[in-house]
């Protein structure tokens, strides 16, 4: 067989606001006196507007600050800083705005999170460490940016009663509260106007959604890092590397490469490596010798991370669940490979790979054997009461133990012409 080369990619490059929150505040700032910058402020009342108001919010929302402006008596900075507060002025290196050219600034303290609002909307959450002196203020990004790209920012503050200043550093916290070519330097006072009201509803609105898309954003990269998540990453990849094999050769991968008189050497797992990346451990393989020979024994422990799921010791020894169905009437079935255009129950209604209940050397050719007369092989061996699989269109389907055994069949074979109810295999 004939080896195809996998087409070469490259993920691109995702964006950045490059130096952080404070250089984008420096932006807003500039836009502020005379450079516009309109489709910041076109996108950022798009998304203000499609916001409800959140339910903990009243009507006024102002009135879910304090009534008074703190004394500053309090024993928290945190709750000291609630509130709105205006920019007096903004100074990075030699250059210098004033509170007539910040007049369109709103800062918002509000629980644990710090909003800047101008042209456009930034908001961090902020900690703080009123331990060290100058006083330490960390600044994390939340909007609106992806969670993924969050930064944080080092600064100092000083704060008295209803006068506040904070120096930001571009590279490292300042200890001085004095602008340079890498800090930033912030007078604020407490903005107790009526006018802050409108402004701080709309801060408020998308702290809101913000906590809430950070909360989902949280959640989705958890499951990406949990067993499953991971387990359901790696059968996305090898599904799509098994359309590119059936693009290239017009068949899938058989399920073994052969010797000359027909007996399994080595799995279709190793055929599929050069779609990995892994073209020198393809070459390496020695395709006619058996998976087990002198040689390629020693390949085993240096499975690709993408075959590997479940305990750590299973993946140490080079051992991986990812099973394909061989035998009659499945995606797998004889020694040349299927076309996807022999599958015509459809590839959303045909299984294409598996979590199997016992893990196999990577490159053994051992699968999961099927039978219409045979009891069914075991399955899920990763996650506890749980079967990832996937589809032959690419579909991550997680299916339950205790099963429906006929609908886990009609989903095993390619062409029975019977419908498959999902129903009876999902949880």
């Amino acid at each position: 067989m004939s080896q195809q080369s996998q087409p070469s990619s490259s993920k691109s490059p995702r964006k950045s606001f490059g130096s952080g929150f404070w250089l984008l505040l420096i932006v807003v700032a500039v836009a502020a006196v005379g450079y516009a910058i309109h489709e910041s402020n076109k996108a950022a009342s798009s998304i203000a507007n499609d916001f409800p108001e959140p339910k903990t919010l009243s009507s006024n929302p102002i009135s879910d600050l304090p009534k008074q402006p703190p004394d500053g008596n309090s024993t928290s900075d945190k709750e000291d800083l609630q509130g709105a507060w205006r920019v007096s002025s903004i100074q990075f290196g030699e250059k210098k705005k004033l509170e007539d050219e910040l007049k369109d600034f709103c800062v918002l303290f509000e629980n644990e999170y710090f909003a800047l609002s101008a042209q456009a909307i930034a908001i961090s959450s902020i900690s703080l460490d009123q331990t060290k002196e100058p006083r330490a203020m960390d600044m994390v990004e939340q909007y609106p940016l992806h969670v993924a790209e969050q930064k944080t920012t080092f600064a100092i503050y000083e704060l008295k009663g209803d006068n506040l200043k904070v120096c930001v550093g571009e590279k490292s916290r300042p200890t001085a509260f004095e602008a340079g070519a890498d800090q930033v330097l912030f007078i604020l006072k407490r903005d107790k106007t009526d006018q802050a009201k409108a402004k701080i509803a709309k801060i408020q609105r998308l702290i809101a959604a913000s906590r809430d898309h950070i909360a989902k954003q949280k959640a989705a990269a958890d499951f990406e890092a949990s067993p499953t998540g991971k387990s359901q990453d790696n059968l996305k990849h090898i599904a799509m590397v098994f359309h590119a094999y059936e693009s290239g050769f017009q068949h899938l991968p058989p399920p073994a490469i052969y010797s000359s008189d027909g007996k399994p050497l080595l799995s279709w797992r190793v055929l599929i490596l050069p779609y990995l990346g892994e073209e020198k451990l393809f070459a390496r393989s020695k395709m006619d010798e058996p998976w087990d020979s002198a040689h390629n024994i020693e390949l085993v422990k240096e499975m690709p991370q993408i075959f590997g799921a479940g305990p750590p010791e299973i993946r140490a020894r080079g051992e991986t669940y990812y099973q394909v169905f061989v035998g009659p009437g499945t995606l797998f079935d004889g020694t040349k490979g299927v076309r996807f255009s022999e599958v015509t129950d459809g590839l959303s209604n045909t299984l294409l790979l598996a979590e199997a209940a016992r893990a196999v050397p990577w490159s053994k050719p051992e699968d999961l054997s099927y039978d219409p007369n045979k009891p069914l092989p075991g399955l899920g061996g990763v996650i506890q009461d749980r079967i990832n699989v996937v589809m032959g269109n690419g579909l991550v389907e997680s299916f339950k133990q205790g099963f429906d055994e006929q609908v886990m069949r009609r989903a095993i074979t390619r062409a029975d012409g019977q419908p498959v109810d999902f129903n009876k295999l999902k949880p």
